[in-house]
C-alpha cells in the first residue's frame, strides 16, 4: 500500500511540474515588437562623450535585432551616475541592457 501511495504521489508531482513548463500565452511569444530598448552605460568617461561615441550602436542594434525577428522602434542610451546605479536599473527592470566594465562585475561577484 505504501508503494502504491508513493507511486501516485510521485506521478502527481511529476505532472504538476510538467504543467508548469507549458506555455499557454502564445501571443507574447509571437509579438516581437519592442517600443523602447533602454541601454545603460557605466560612467567610465564624461557622459556626453559616451552618448556621442555610442550613437552608431543604435543602428547596429536595430539591424542585428531585426535579423533575429525583433522590431525595435526606439533605442534610449543612458549613462548611469555610478556602477551601482546601472546595476540597480538592471535589477529593477528600468534598463534592458547594461554595459559595465569587467572589473566592476568581478568586484560585485566577489562581494555579493
Amino acid at each position: 500500500m505504501k508503494k502504491l501511495l508513493s507511486l501516485v504521489l510521485a506521478s502527481a508531482l511529476s505532472l504538476s511540474l510538467l504543467t508548469g513548463c507549458g506555455n499557454s500565452n502564445k501571443s507574447s511569444a509571437d509579438d516581437k515588437t519592442v517600443d523602447t530598448l533602454s541601454v545603460y552605460f557605466v560612467p567610465s568617461r564624461e557622459p556626453e562623450e559616451i552618448v556621442t561615441a555610442t550613437e552608431p550602436l543604435k543602428d547596429m542594434l536595430k539591424k542585428e535585432l531585426a535579423t533575429q525577428g525583433y522590431e525595435v522602434n526606439n533605442i534610449d542610451i543612458t549613462v548611469g551616475t555610478s556602477f551601482e546605479a546601472v546595476g540597480e536599473a538592471l535589477s529593477a527592470g528600468t534598463a534592458d541592457m547594461g554595459f559595465v566594465h569587467m572589473y566592476y562585475t568581478m568586484m560585485a561577484l566577489m562581494f555579493f
